[in-house]
């Protein structure tokens, strides 16, 4: 079979493609020869238009019939409980059947692949709607017959999350990828699984970043996708600098978290403990703060322990009941390296009591 490749959102395929030519590939972007005066916009485009015209590879390789890759697959997180293990896989097909065009029928691939994902949005210990979901269901309405009806009430009512925001009217993939915004494309790189290609879009969007907080708060959402330090270092600095004269205590108290906790997951123990000080105030309001940040801060090995654990001392006491299990053993460290035992035992024995009522409520 010929597959016919668009890049507008795919529709009928009979009403649409009839008798139109297969378009070449478009050839693949050069970051050191592109010229961004150009369009600056294009690349990011341009680099997804790559990753889609792989994704027909996952579409050919599942209407041949290898689909053990696509169907859900129970596998056990130690964070997120029961998960699928071929949810980004499906992910791939998604995006494939959605933004490519084919001179064969799909609707019988779309109808599976829907039928699997309300299977994994049931058992996802996890819940959440997902970008599949949202996908299969515009494609699935493009078919729909009255028997479906109930596939689309058992999305509804997969679980919780599905039955507060699912709805099957919307569609936001009606976009063609020439259209998108590059953040737009950057998140759907991510969804899809393309690390190199996400890399390529984000350093892109660095090397061409303006001087204003907008751009560094979408590098700040960008860093949570691509998970490297690097970015989380200029985007969380940039930030922090802005906002530390600022008037806007929720601002500058956010900005400063942030900073905070670029420095604690890279080490950094002199630097955070020198924030940390320096803007204790701004978390006098906020116990939870104060002992989260202090005490991971004193487990990176700071210059001055005891100064710090002297400063969040009082809010561990007023808080105790409150502290919650994620916080417990880091602060029970905290009070055996300072000597105090006694209080460290209080802390576990409040862990144990905390994940027991936690356990029993699942």
């Amino acid at each position: 079979m010929r597959l016919v490749l668009s890049f507008t959102p795919q529709s009928s395929v009979h009403s649409q493609h009839k008798g139109r030519l297969c378009p070449p590939k478009p050839p693949c972007i050069n970051l050191k020869t592109y010229n961004p005066k150009l369009n600056k916009t294009m690349i990011y485009n341009d680099i997804l238009k790559e990753i889609i015209l792989n994704c027909k590879k996952d579409v050919e390789k599942f209407r041949s019939g290898d689909k053990k890759d696509y169907l859900y697959k129970k596998i056990k997180d130690k964070t997120y409980g029961n998960t699928d293990g071929n949810y980004t896989n499906r992910t791939r097909l998604c995006y494939g059947l959605i933004y490519n065009s084919f001179d064969y029928d799909i609707e019988n691939i779309v109808r599976e692949l829907f039928e699997t994902e309300v299977v994994s949005r049931e058992k996802e210990s996890f819940q959440g709607i997902g970008v599949n979901l949202e996908i299969l269901t515009v494609l699935l309405k493009r078919y729909e017959k009255p028997t479906d009806r109930k596939l689309f009430e058992r999305a509804k009512n997969a679980n919780f999350d599905c039955y507060c925001g699912y709805d099957e009217t919307l569609n936001n993939y009606d976009t063609p990828v020439e259209k998108l915004s590059p953040k737009l494309c950057i998140y759907s790189a991510s969804d899809i699984g393309d690390s190199e290609s996400l890399f390529r879009m984000v350093d892109y969007f660095i090397e061409n970043i303006s001087d204003n907080k907008d751009d560094y708060e979408l590098l700040d959402d960008f860093s949570r996708l691509t998970e490297r330090m690097s970015d989380r270092k200029i985007s969380s600095e940039y930030l922090y600098n802005y906002y530390k004269n600022s008037d806007d205590e929720y601002e500058k108290s956010s900005a400063t978290g942030r900073y905070l906790r670029y420095l604690i997951d890279d080490k950094q123990a002199e630097k955070a403990e020198e924030i940390f000080v320096e803007n204790f105030e701004l978390f006098k309001d906020f116990d939870r703060y104060i002992y989260e940040f202090g005490s991971q801060i004193m487990l990176i090995n700071p210059p001055h322990k005891k100064k710090i654990w002297k400063m969040i001392n009082p809010a561990i006491i007023r808080s105790f009941n409150n502290i919650a299990p994620m916080d417990c053993h880091n602060i029970a460290e905290c009070a055996e390296i300072m000597g105090e035992k006694k209080l460290a035992k209080q802390l576990e024995k409040l862990y144990n009591k905390k994940m027991k009522g936690i356990r029993k409520f699942k």
